[in-house]
């Protein structure tokens, strides 16, 4: 490739230059070193925020505690970080009068919440060892990192959904957890986090769609006789203090609870009109060439061993020929499971229709067509 080059040796140690130049994170190892034996042997934690815009109850932040031999999540909101030191001594309490056993070790970042003589004081009190992760190495308090994304890419998500202010954040990362604790995780086998917590399967008859439109009965001590026995409202999460679901009233404009209620899940509140707008899924259903190809096989077959044998074959009539005309093409199941889980919304006004990229080249399209067919 080149001649005249000298013989180059290498340099004995460490090349600081290079270093300075060219170094590098190490690489995380890909699977976990150690896992719990059984709960509270190991709880991660994580604070959230602040949130821009803050909840119902002026909460900006909140924290999350992750049992990692069951991966059953807890999750609390705060005004502010300075909470955590009580929030945590809440969790505490909790979880071990729940499952007769102490917390073993705690695993956190290095952030001034938790990492502070009151704190720290404690911790050593209450023989609970405080691990934390190195400096800028997010990466080794993955649990909760990795929770933390996936309950605010839920949470993001479902507020879109409904088209609900940003104002019931709070009640949307309370409704992701919850859900998760309910739903098998790779992390826990054959098993709900709930579950391998608390030894009891959960039962999912309660849960509805989160944002829906409710109606709420109203106790006839709070109504006269001629009055409306229902009031409007918004479905937002479950209660943690009764059997009951918490309802933002659309009357009052206060969360209430409430275990007397209708649900219609397919409808949603226009906070702009005020007014309940409906959802419909929109799924075309078609088969394949081979399947419409047999079922035209078949019953072709049928038709001719009805036909009695050694008769005359006639020819067909005009309405045997338009009765035979092939059946409508549809979809396998299979294919439009995708299909089902987009929900399109169909604008009720031109106004409505112009915000949307898709509706407006559909406009484009419809009108080139015309001009074409000169209509």
């Amino acid at each position: 490739m080149m001649t005249d080059l000298p013989q180059i040796q290498a340099v004995d140690g460490a090349c600081e230059a290079c270093l300075q130049g060219k170094q590098h994170k190490k690489p995380f190892p890909s699977g976990t070193s150690w896992r719990a034996k059984a709960v509270l042997e190991l709880i991660h934690t994580d604070v959230c925020g602040p949130m821009r815009t803050p909840s119902h109850e002026q909460n900006r932040y909140f924290i999350l505690f992750i049992d990692d031999y069951s991966r059953m999540t807890w999750v609390y909101f705060m005004r502010e970080k300075s909470e955590v030191f009580k929030v945590f001594k809440k969790f505490k309490n909790l979880v071990e009068k729940q499952s007769g056993r102490s917390i073993k070790v705690l695993k956190s970042d290095q952030g001034k919440e938790y990492n502070n003589s009151e704190f720290d004081k404690f911790c050593e009190e209450e023989g609970i060892e405080h691990q934390t992760n190195v400096s800028y190495n997010p990466q080794q308090n993955g649990v909760s990192e990795r929770k933390n994304r996936t309950i605010m890419g839920m949470a993001r998500s479902m507020l879109q959904e409904k088209h609900l202010p940003k104002a019931f954040w709070a009640e949307a990362v309370y409704t992701a957890v919850y859900l998760l604790n309910r739903c098998p995780t790779k992390a826990v086998q054959n098993m709900t986090p709930i579950e391998a917590w608390s030894g009891k399967k959960p039962s999912a008859k309660h849960l509805r769609v989160f944002g829906s439109i409710c109606y709420v009965h109203i106790p006839i001590e709070k109504r006269h006789k001629l009055e409306e026995k229902t009031e409007k409202g918004i479905f937002l999460d479950y209660s943690t203090q009764s059997k009951g679901y918490r309802i933002y009233n659309l009357k009052t404009k206060k969360l209430i609870i409430s275990r007397d209620v209708e649900f219609d899940e397919d409808a949603m509140w226009n906070w702009d009109e005020e007014k309940v707008e409906r959802q419909s899924v929109m799924i075309s259903k078609e088969t394949p060439p081979q399947q419409q190809k047999e079922g035209i096989d078949q019953a072709e077959m049928e038709r001719r061993s009805q036909q009695a044998p050694g008769s005359p074959r006639r020819p067909p009539s005009s309405e045997e020929i338009e009765e035979e005309t092939p059946p409508r093409r549809t979809k396998l199941l299979s294919d439009i499971y995708e299909t089902c889980n987009f929900i399109m919304l169909e604008p009720e006004n031109f106004e409505t229709a112009v915000k949307h990229e898709v509706w407006v080249q559909a406009m484009e399209e419809e009108i080139k067509m015309i001009e074409k067919n000169n209509t």
